[in-house]
């Protein structure tokens, strides 16, 4: 199951999120692009670049302790938990910035 949201950060950049949840694990990863100053915002390069990070090196994991069901209420708690996640990104960008500069200098450094 995925969850998937976009929204738009205090310095008026935009952002996408994409939690994917692990049912073995029972653990959320969310994946989250931010626009830089010059980028012209779409929801599908966001999606991609979010589900890309969320699928490969998480930028930021969330555990739950109950099984989410694959039926309407599942959905829904998961998208909840990722909008938790966006209001996160939207008040403070700075903080996943770092991250994903930080995962961005350990990617290049393997290539």
């Amino acid at each position: 199951m995925r969850t998937i949201h976009h929204g738009e950060t205090l310095d008026k950049r935009r952002c996408t999120i994409v939690g994917l949840y692990n049912r073995e694990k029972n653990k959320i990863n969310f994946g989250v692009a931010i626009c830089g100053p010059r980028d012209q915002f779409s929801r599908k390069v966001g999606r991609t670049i979010a589900e890309g990070r969320a699928t490969k090196n998480p930028t930021l994991v969330k555990e739950y302790k109950n099984e989410l069901e694959k039926n309407k209420e599942g959905y829904s708690k998961l998208s909840k938990l990722g909008i938790e996640v966006l209001h996160e990104v939207q008040e403070d960008p700075f903080v996943f910035q770092e991250i994903l500069t930080e995962q961005y200098r350990k990617h290049k450094k393997t290539n």
